[in-house]
């Protein structure tokens, strides 16, 4: 099952790259700079997670959600 899911996500991320070839702006530079945040974002994410997690009774899903609960105090929602 895992493997069909990561063939699936692999194929989708292929033919959103192909349509904003298309129909965007889009560079192939972008691909390395969402990447690089990519990589960036799970290293800080993981540690958090790691540092924090006794405080939430071992539970790294609570860790996130309080992430998560942050990270919307900090930004406003904007309609667009």
């Amino acid at each position: 099952m895992k493997k069909k899911l990561r063939i699936f996500i692999i194929v989708m991320k292929h033919l959103i790259k192909k349509i904003l070839r298309e129909h965007t702006s889009w560079q192939p530079s972008d691909d390395k700079k969402w990447e690089l945040l990519d990589k960036d974002v799970k290293y800080i994410v993981e540690r958090l997670i790691e540092r924090h997690k006794d405080n939430w009774d071992g539970d790294e899903y609570a860790v996130i959600s309080a992430i998560e609960e942050i990270f919307d105090g900090m930004f406003q929602r904007i309609d667009r």
